[in-house]
């Protein structure tokens, strides 16, 4: 126990944090067109009313109360000799697998039915991999900012995932002549396809999962107890739902708003490149400043700064795509903190229960983390369609909608997000796990380590 604590306390190879953070990048490479393509393509090319898509959101988000936690709450308790996360995330391949080809590559011929259960699919496997997937990542070091390095090579590979797919949908479109969301669907299942099982075989075979605790024997009534007793932990998951939501509002609008709004719809590919490639930039940085200043503090300046910029979306109108550009560009650079920061800070309130339950259940947490993301995600994107629907603003139409239309479409794309990131910031502002508190728990830690190590003995 001793000599493992001390293996888990020493920074990680390069290459062990590589091959762990390469299944992000095809995750992410499906999660952004999930977020950004599906809601357009079945409201927009299949006739989906937008109404009963933000239903169809709606309902699978309920799904998702049930699931998360029973799939944290067995990754938990699951004890084999390939450990307790790397069996969940192999199961959940075929899921994931099948449900994305349905999804993205649908006959001529589908309705509501057909989305709700494959979209139902598609979340129950992203849950079977990512959760198990991020507890593994928490359970590699106990290191405050080597957790942060961590995080930080996963969100650098989920941002290259995320590049990678939008430089092939933006080569498709200007060199080949391919554009249109559905096209960009079938070229991204074919990608993901490819790279997801690939990429999760790496990582399986060639990192290794600590052995650390016992699996849980908390049932999982007292065990949700003890995680909402745990301060830290609802201040952490209240800030980042909150700021989930603008994250997802932005994503859910951003098509919306450069076809509709700046009269360009073919800039988005090119446009997420700029984006990305500027969290991509800021990283490093980012991690850096974390070290001096602390995580919550490096997570709030990355809210206020795509706060500030989003009001300028506004003033904004046809043709004024370089100063999208120019926005695009700075909120990608703030926007680097939404995942490193949460998800380093994420471990370091498990290591907190850990200490008050005696055991490691990584997964619980993450299981309440994954409902969090998803639910708020669902909501910021059920009240955005459905604000849309009540401002009568059409799909269809794009820079044909009338002047009121377009000003909620800008309104909701520039102040929605700006309001709820400030909020999120606010919330995060006395976050209490400091650099410092967190060496006295993991020393707290240790010393009972070692006391039940000597009485096993």
């Amino acid at each position: 126990m001793a000599d493992e604590s001390a293996v888990l306390a020493a920074p990680l190879k390069r290459s062990t944090k590589l091959l762990y953070s390469l299944p992000q990048m095809p995750l992410m490479m499906a999660i952004l067109p999930m977020i950004m393509f599906l809601p357009p393509f079945y409201t927009g090319e299949r006739g989906i009313d937008l109404a009963v898509f933000a239903n169809i959101l709606l309902a699978v988000s309920v799904f998702d109360i049930v699931t998360d936690p029973i799939i944290g709450y067995l990754s938990d308790k699951t004890k084999t000799r390939f450990g307790r996360r790397r069996p969940w995330i192999v199961a959940g391949l075929p899921v994931m697998m099948v449900s994305i080809y349905f999804l993205f590559v649908p006959g001529p011929n589908v309705d509501w039915g057909y989305v709700l259960f494959w979209m139902m699919g598609l979340r129950l496997g992203w849950t079977m991999i990512h959760i198990p997937y991020y507890a593994w990542g928490a359970e590699l070091s106990h290191d405050y900012n080597e957790r942060s390095s961590i995080t930080g090579w996963r969100a650098a590979f989920g941002i290259i995932g995320s590049l990678s797919i939008q430089v092939i949908l933006a080569l498709a479109l200007l060199g080949f002549d391919i554009g249109g969301t559905e096209n960009a669907l079938n070229l991204v299942a074919l990608i993901v396809l490819f790279t997801l099982p690939f990429s999760v075989a790496l990582s399986a075979l060639f990192v290794p999962e600590p052995q650390e605790g016992a699996p849980s024997v908390v049932s999982l009534f007292r065990g949700l107890q003890i995680m909402w007793r745990n301060g830290p932990f609802r201040r952490l998951m209240l800030a980042f739902m909150v700021g989930n939501m603008s994250y997802a509002m932005n994503l859910q609008l951003f098509l919306f708003y450069i076809g509709s709004v700046i009269g360009d719809p073919r800039a988005f590919a090119w446009l997420l490149l700029v984006s990305n490639g500027a969290a991509m930039i800021a990283v490093g940085p980012w991690v850096k400043l974390s070290e001096r200043i602390g995580k919550h503090r490096t997570w709030i300046a990355g809210y206020l700064l795509v706060s500030f910029v989003s009001v300028f979306y506004l003033l904004l109108g046809q043709g004024d795509i370089g100063w999208v550009v120019v926005l695009v560009a700075i909120g990608g650079l703030g926007a680097a903190t939404f995942e490193a920061m949460p998800q380093s800070m994420k471990a370091d309130v498990i290591d907190l229960d850990t200490l008050k339950s005696g055991e490691n259940r990584a997964a619980w947490f993450f299981a309440a983390w994954s409902f969090v993301t998803k639910a708020s995600a669902t909501i910021a994107g059920w009240f955005t369609l459905r604000a849309l629907d009540f401002f009568g603003f059409q799909p269809q139409l794009g820079p044909n909608n009338g002047p009121d239309e377009l000003f909620a479409l800008k309104a909701l794309f520039g102040l929605g997000p700006a309001f709820f990131m400030v909020v999120a910031a606010m919330i995060a502002w006395n976050y209490p796990i400091t650099q410092d508190r967190h060496m006295r728990l993991r020393t707290n830690l240790a010393r009972r380590n070692a006391r039940r190590a000597a009485a096993a003995k």
